[in-house]
């Protein structure tokens, strides 16, 4: 069987024809699926971005409450530390007031002893003196004599 060079040709034609609209069908497929895997891929990348954000917040907020409760135990230890510290000083000052002042009326009480047995004599000799002049007619202040001495020339 041989066949012309016109049906040759035809057959040519028809070939191509039917090869180009095959390879434009096999080109849509391929964009089909490259479109349809793109999107599969974005939407995964998104779903996967959103769970990583989520367990991120989740993760964040976790150690957010840990640092929360270890600044507040550090707060606290710090509070009391402060607290102990400020009462231990008050308390020190406190006893270095009580025993100065202790010192000082322990020093000052044999001064304070020396005046009060003085003013006790004199009050006890006066009254002797005005009970023995009252007793002798003499009124106290009858009794009263001045003394001077007056600078003599030499």
């Amino acid at each position: 069987m041989s066949f012309t060079e016109d049906e040759l040709q035809s057959f040519n034609t028809i070939l191509e024809q039917r090869l180009t609209a095959q390879r434009k069908e096999m080109e849509r497929v391929f964009e089909q699926r490259i479109i349809e895997s793109r999107r599969d891929s974005e939407q995964r990348f998104f779903t996967m971005q959103q769970e990583m954000l989520r367990t991120m917040a989740l993760k964040l907020t976790e150690m957010q409450g840990r640092l929360d409760s270890m600044f507040s135990e550090k707060l606290q230890t710090q509070q009391t530390r402060i607290t102990q510290a400020i009462s231990l000083d008050a308390e020190q000052k406190n006893q270095q007031v009580e025993s100065s002042l202790a010192r000082l009326l322990e020093a000052q009480l044999p001064a304070i002893e020396q005046l009060l047995s003085k003013q006790l004599q004199e009050l006890s000799l006066q009254s002797l003196e005005d009970t023995v002049m009252t007793a002798n007619g003499v009124h106290p202040l009858e009794a009263f004599e001045v003394q001077t001495e007056l600078p003599g020339k030499t």
